[in-house]
Parts: C-alpha cells; structure tokens; sequence
C-alpha cells in the first residue's frame, strides 16, 4: 500500500520524497489515512489529488508536541487539493469535511492559514475529530494516532 500511496500523491519536497516508503518516517496508519484520502473510489480511497507539503524530512522537529507528531510520523501537511491551494475556499472545507467525516484515520485536523476560517463549523460538525488552528501558512495538518 506504501507504494501506491507514493504513487498517488504528490510531494513538494524532495527531501521527503521516500519518507513513504520508510517504516521509520511514517506509521503504517498515516499511510492508511493517506490511502483513504488519494486513492481513487475503486481501491477505497475519496479521489482527491493533494500536494503533501511536509510529511517528516521536511518537517521541524516538532517532538516537543509529543508522541503523535511529523517527527514521529503521525502527521502530513497538505497544500493543495485537486489543484486549488489550501485557503478559505470551498475546495478546502470539502476536504476537510470530507477528511474530518470519511476518513476512519483522522484524529486531528489543523487549519493553516486562511483555512482557519473554518474552524468553527468543522468543529461543530465534527465533534469526534479535533480541529484547531495551526501556524499561519496555508495548509492543512492531517494527524492520526
């Protein structure tokens, strides 16, 4: 599955290009959530076409947050969906929502940026999952546990 998840998603950053395919960068249910995220319909995925921003190579040392982190290999940021960037975009609630609501694997959903605009009504609408704000860039942080 590591490799057709690899396949089917984009990585901005070369660095992290294997992080994917490594047992040591990323957990095998990050890789699950991914899998629900870009594959298409027909192998049980939603479709979508993300840009992963940072996976862990190309992610700080964010340990300090604890277990379930980039650094531990919980956790991928997304830049893009299906071409359009990470904003205040209904582009991007429907990924979220869709992540949020769909994706057995989300644990937490962070807003970047202008996608912090949906912050409230993700986290009525999805008590379950934890949404909160992250940094200012433009993204959204997808975690599991």
């Amino acid at each position: 599955m590591r490799q057709a998840v690899t396949n089917a998603v984009h990585i901005q950053n070369a660095i992290a290009f294997n992080d994917l395919l490594d047992f040591s960068k990323t957990q095998t249910d990050l890789i699950a959530l991914l899998a629900r995220a870009a594959l298409p319909a027909s192998d049980g995925g939603l479709g979508f076409d993300v840009l992963l921003t940072a996976i862990n190579s190309d992610h700080h040392d964010d340990s300090c947050l604890g277990i379930h982190t980039h650094h531990s290999g919980y956790a991928v940021d997304i830049g893009t969906v299906n071409g359009v960037d990470i904003g205040d975009n209904p582009q991007t609630l429907l990924f979220c929502q869709a992540m949020a609501g769909n994706n057995k694997w989300v644990v937490k959903v962070g807003l970047g940026g202008p996608a912090s605009a949906f912050m409230q009504q993700l986290s009525i609408s999805f008590p379950q999952t934890i949404v909160f704000v992250d940094n200012q860039q433009p993204h959204v942080h997808l975690q599991t546990i």
